[in-house]
C-alpha cells in the first residue's frame, strides 16, 4: 500500500471502482474494468475503441454488456484532485 504520494506526482485521480462496480452495476467483479475506463481517460495511451475491443474480446461470453458497462463508467466518473500539499502527502 502506497504510504506518501511521490513528490514527482503531479495529480491523485480518485476513481471509485468498487462503489460503482458493487452498487451502481451490481457485478463487483468489474473493479478493474472501471479502472480500465478511466486508465483511458486519464492516460491516452492507446484509442477508447483499442480498449474496448481488447476487453470485449477478453471477457466472458454474455458478459461485454456489463463490461461495457462497467470501462464506461469508469471513464466518465473518474475525478481529477488537486495534489496535496507536501506536508500532507499521507494517504488516509
Amino acid at each position: 500500500m502506497v504510504k506518501a504520494v511521490p513528490d514527482s506526482i503531479t495529480a491523485v485521480y480518485e476513481v471509485p471502482a468498487t462503489t460503482i462496480a458493487r452498487h451502481d452495476l451490481q457485478q463487483p467483479i468489474t473493479a478493474n474494468i472501471v479502472m480500465l475506463g478511466a486508465l483511458c481517460k486519464i492516460s491516452g495511451i492507446m484509442e477508447r475503441s483499442a480498449f474496448e475491443k481488447a476487453i470485449l474480446k477478453s471477457v466472458p461470453k454474455g458478459k461485454g454488456d456489463v463490461n461495457m458497462q462497467a470501462f464506461d463508467k469508469g471513464f466518465s466518473q473518474v475525478l481529477k484532485k488537486t495534489p496535496l500539499p507536501v506536508n500532507e502527502r499521507l494517504w488516509r
